[in-house]
């Protein structure tokens, strides 16, 4: 993954999936591709 230039990110979770845990996800990929990589 470090080498990503481009990721599609799809989070699926139940109801009680709150916006913290989702964004715990999102930093977890940033930190491990491409700074100049797109997240879409």
């Amino acid at each position: 993954m470090s080498r990503a230039n481009s990721v599609l990110i799809n989070i699926v979770g139940s109801s009680d999936l709150d916006m913290d845990e989702v964004n715990g996800v999102i930093n977890e990929v940033q930190d491990r591709i491409d700074p100049d990589a797109q997240i879409t």
